[in-house]
């Protein structure tokens, strides 16, 4: 809307592509283009994010007994998430 100068209601229910036609945003390709890639990006990282923090809430450090003192198990799942992420 910034960049048309226009009011765009795109939440109403009666929007549609009519509507979208209207706006000539052809007039505006290059900024609508790198408002998309960025968007696109965005959203992307977004998706990445929420792979890599879903990854991390379910780990958990195991521990075991060595001579009456709790040692930490096996880290190679963590180690490897750690070097991917």
């Amino acid at each position: 809307m910034r960049i048309t100068g226009q009011k765009i209601d795109f939440q109403s229910p009666n929007f549609c592509l009519e509507d979208l036609i209207k706006l000539q945003l052809y007039r505006y390709s290059e900024e609508v283009t790198e408002l998309v890639d960025g968007a696109q990006k965005e959203a992307k990282i977004e998706a990445k994010l929420n792979v890599i923090q879903s990854t991390w809430e379910d780990q958990k450090f195991d521990f075991k007994e060595y001579h009456e003192v709790p040692i930490l198990g096996d880290l190679g799942d963590i180690i490897e998430f750690v070097e991917q992420h």
